[in-house]
């Protein structure tokens, strides 16, 4: 199993039994979720976690209170980064969305730029 698929097990799991403990989803997140775990599908998986992350990028995620939103994060740090970065890319700056995916994923600019496709 996968670690994108424990954090979204994870967050699934909170959302259904600890309500309180979840804050205001994405409509239809839930489902969503529900069906990319029982079709197993990590592309499906990583979309509903980046999808999460960013609906409730606004604050810090604490340890004692969201541990499964920290999860989260950590297990769709690099996927973000590759989002973001060819956002830049498409914005014309090569050279910035290279800098951003290394700080951002913990990459080396080789590959950075083949992730970018720019080798």
């Amino acid at each position: 199993m996968s670690n994108v698929t424990r954090a979204v097990r994870d967050a699934v799991a909170t959302a259904l039994f600890q309500r309180s403990a979840v804050p205001e989803l994405p409509s239809d997140w839930l489902d969503r979720a529900k069906v990319a775990l029982e079709q197993g599908s990590l592309p499906d998986l990583m979309e509903v976690a980046v999808e999460l992350v960013e609906a409730h990028s606004g604050y810090r995620a604490s340890w004692d209170h969201w541990p499964w939103l920290e999860t989260l994060r950590d297990v769709t740090r690099v996927e973000r980064a590759l989002r973001n970065a060819k956002k830049i890319l498409g914005y014309g700056e090569p050279d910035r969305a290279v800098q951003y995916f290394c700080r951002f994923a913990g990459s080396s600019e080789a590959t950075a730029k083949v992730a970018l496709g720019l080798d």
